[in-house]
């Protein structure tokens, strides 16, 4: 006979989910409207592909923890959001299941940063102070370098299923820690993380960014090696571009004249050559792709979820080509 918990446990999760949804829509339906018109699409597609309405209501959730970044509420759903996950690893679901609710989660969050006002200002504020003050930008980059190198080196050596779902917890926890310190700014920690931030942007905008692009991916790859090199191309090809690009000076991208082209060398080339030697011609092509899709970077769509979200993207054509 099966257990009753884990022959009811669906249903349990889809409760919980329902429930907040219901309460959301009660108290704020027109902060959310155009968000879950925009989330009916994939979300029509998951239930086809998976025969349950749960991936519609992660969605629905995802799109909620996003809208309410930087305020109270957000604590909230984000924490009912890391139960929610626990509650699939215990139970032990399979990959697939896995990265359909790591999509969920990336895209929830794209469209709620694209359908909320109040985020655009924020995401223009940030594009507009870009490159503004030298020192930040290096800071910014050297942390980003550092921390990318150790991200890749783990998922290089490491095993890709579990830490999957560590990838997922971490950027769920990094979004609380960051929410939290973004409404206590006078304190040590949020005065050190306010020390690589841009002026008039909201703490940690950027890798909010980064964060909803790498859930986004894992949605899409279920290669360790892809994946590490999509971690390479974010956190290390891209600040490469910038800091090259910003010493050295080259003649401008006649696609974008805010690039130049020696930035452009020095992300493609490491990024390539990785990707060659990961995963051969087709690691090659997702090294190109990651890198023209960080020179096409405009201010709506931050490079930080472009890159890894366009990589994503590619992985899974190619991989349903071959």
């Amino acid at each position: 006979m099966p257990d009753p918990i884990l022959l009811y446990y669906p249903y349990i999760i889809d409760f919980l989910i329902v429930l907040l949804v219901l309460i959301t829509v009660l108290v704020d339906i027109s902060k959310f409207m155009y968000s879950y018109l925009l989330i009916i699409p994939p979300a029509v597609l998951l239930y086809l592909v998976t025969g349950t309405l749960f991936y519609a209501l992660v969605l629905i959730l995802s799109v909620i923890v996003s809208k309410y970044l930087y305020s109270v509420r957000f604590f909230y759903y984000a924490a009912a959001l890391i139960l929610i996950s626990i509650m699939l690893f215990v139970f032990r679901i399979s990959g697939s299941d896995w990265m359909y609710f790591d999509f969920c989660l990336g895209y929830g969050g794209l469209v709620a940063f694209l359908g909320d006002k109040g985020s655009l200002v924020n995401i223009r504020s940030n594009d507009h102070s870009k490159g503004k003050i030298r020192q930040i930008e290096m800071r910014r980059d050297y942390v980003q370098i550092a921390g990318g190198l150790i991200i890749f080196t783990i998922l290089y050596f490491g095993t890709f299923f579990y830490l999957r779902m560590f990838i997922t917890w971490a950027v769920l926890i990094f979004l609380i820690i960051g929410n939290y310190y973004s409404r206590k700014s006078n304190t040590k920690i949020g005065s050190l993380i306010s020390y690589f931030e841009r002026p008039s942007v909201p703490i940690g905008l950027g890798a909010i960014w980064f964060g909803i692009g790498i859930l986004f991916s894992l949605g899409l790859v279920d290669s360790g090696k892809i994946f590490a090199l999509i971690i390479f191309a974010s956190t290390v090809g891209d600040p490469l571009a910038t800091i090259v690009g910003s010493n050295i000076h080259s003649p401008k991208l006649f696609f974008n004249h805010r690039k130049s082209w020696a930035g452009f060398a020095a992300m493609l080339l490491p990024t390539c050559l990785l990707g060659y030697f990961l995963a051969g011609f087709p690691g090659l092509l997702i090294g190109v792709t990651g890198t023209v899709a960080e020179s096409l970077s405009f201010h709506t769509i931050d490079d930080n979820f472009s890159v890894p979200a366009t990589m994503g993207i590619i992985t899974r054509i190619i991989q349903s080509i071959t």
